[in-house]
């Protein structure tokens, strides 16, 4: 009888119903079973099952389980967020994996830029990292035309408040020169504070060992410093030398069109599920017209693996442009 009984469901389950992985029926395919769906008829997606923080159709695009709050087991509900760092639990222990959910990790965004436009979209830029990866709203600056003055100032303020829990990713975009054009050693430049608004001029000089002294000044968990400027292969090791838990990586020349400066797209790249320093870097290795994609990176303690901006996962960044594209056209 018992044998008929199981066969019988699963003969439902081919034909239309699905079939709970524990056993059960859930017909209205919500990822529910019915055993414990209030309204077995009606798809639920929308309702948070496991009251873990996450609605339905969430945790079935991230791939989590609808009916278990604690798929960790370290005792705290998955969508929730023990320490007020705007990163799920279930996210830093099971997608970060090296970041303790009961420990605040702050996340800055610095865009520094030597010269005074760029080509991002600034506002869908700043809604990408503000209100999507939830970085706080004070950690997200862009500043164009900078001088050396306002960069020393930026470092100085981000060294006193950057803890040893936090995530840093700085890109610094400028004028520079090569080994062979400084006598031997690299070069930058910042804007001319007598004339901001043109790119082409040069204000003050500084060698990359200079630069690497105020970057040292910052101690982060993870420290991610993403650059663009003429010769920049030159100073990678410059930057990298001596440090720890510090990925660098130039960008410049990139005949593929590598969107250092507006990393969602970089969505459409790769398939990790949540935007990481290794999208950068994986599409940097896989650009087949770079000539020396090895010579763009330091990453020796293997940072841009574990170098996440937060738990805004590239299925709902792809979702939401789907869903204005649709907007638009109607």
């Amino acid at each position: 009888m018992l044998r008929i009984v199981l066969i019988s469901l699963l003969a439902l389950g081919v034909t239309g119903l699905v079939l709970y992985v524990n056993g059960l029926l859930d017909p209205d395919k919500d990822g529910i079973p019915t055993h414990c769906d209030p309204e077995p008829d009606i798809y639920d997606g929308t309702v948070d099952a496991d009251r873990d923080g996450w609605v339905n159709d969430y945790e079935r695009m991230i791939g989590t389980d609808l009916t278990d709050p604690d798929q960790d087991k370290d005792g705290l509900r998955d969508g929730l967020d023990a320490d007020d760092d705007r990163m799920s639990n279930w996210f830093e222990r099971s997608v970060a994996r090296r970041l303790d959910p009961t420990i605040y990790n702050g996340r800055y965004y610095l865009q520094l830029m030597s010269i005074p436009y760029s080509n991002v979209n600034e506002t869908a830029n700043r809604e990408f990292w503000v209100e999507k990866e939830r970085i706080e709203p004070d950690h997200y600056i862009i500043r164009y035309s900078v001088t050396f003055a306002e960069f020393r100032d930026l470092i100085a303020n981000l060294s006193r408040e950057v803890t040893g829990n936090d995530l840093v990713f700085l890109y610094l975009k400028t004028h520079g020169t090569g080994a062979d054009d400084a006598g031997g050693e690299p070069t930058l430049c910042f804007a001319d504070e007598k004339f901001p608004d043109q790119a082409d001029r040069c204000g003050e000089v500084i060698t990359y060992r200079d630069l690497r002294a105020y970057l040292d000044m910052v101690h982060a968990k993870y420290y991610a410093i993403v650059y663009s400027s003429c010769a920049m292969t030159d100073p990678v090791g410059v930057l990298a030398e001596g440090a720890t838990n510090r990925t660098v990586i130039g960008v410049m020349g990139l005949n593929l069109g590598i969107p250092a400066e507006d990393l969602p797209i970089l969505a459409n790249i790769t398939g990790n599920n949540y935007f990481s320093l290794e999208d950068l870097m994986i599409a940097i290795r896989d650009n087949q017209d770079d000539l020396t994609p090895t010579q763009r990176i330091s990453d020796r303690d293997g940072i841009a693996e574990r170098f996440f901006f937060g738990d805004y996962s590239k299925g709902e960044y792809r979702r939401s442009i789907a869903r204005n594209q649709t907007e638009g056209m109607a």
